[in-house]
C-alpha cells in the first residue's frame, strides 16, 4: 500500500492573517552570474525576498557580494 509522507506543520510566519505582503519574509542569495558590461565581464549576484503569507517573490540584483550592497538592495 502506498503512503503518504508526513509533513511537518506550517510555520507560523505563514498563517499571520491580515497582515500586509512581505510583512515576514525569507531572503537567499544566489550567483554568482558572469554578466557583459560593454566588452568585459563581470560578476554579479542576486537576493530573492519570499513573502511568506502570500508567497509572493522579489529579485534583486547586486554588483558586489557585502553588507552594504546588501542593505541597499532592500
Amino acid at each position: 500500500k502506498p503512503k503518504t509522507p508526513k509533513m511537518a506543520d506550517l510555520p507560523s510566519s505563514r498563517l499571520q492573517l491580515y497582515k500586509p505582503p512581505f510583512y515576514s519574509t525569507g531572503v537567499d542569495c544566489c550567483g554568482p552570474f558572469a554578466v557583459k558590461v560593454g566588452r568585459r565581464q563581470e560578476k554579479r549576484w542576486g537576493d530573492l525576498y519570499k513573502c511568506m503569507t502570500t508567497r509572493g517573490v522579489d529579485l534583486a540584483l547586486l554588483e558586489q557580494l557585502d553588507t552594504d550592497a546588501f542593505l541597499l538592495s532592500l
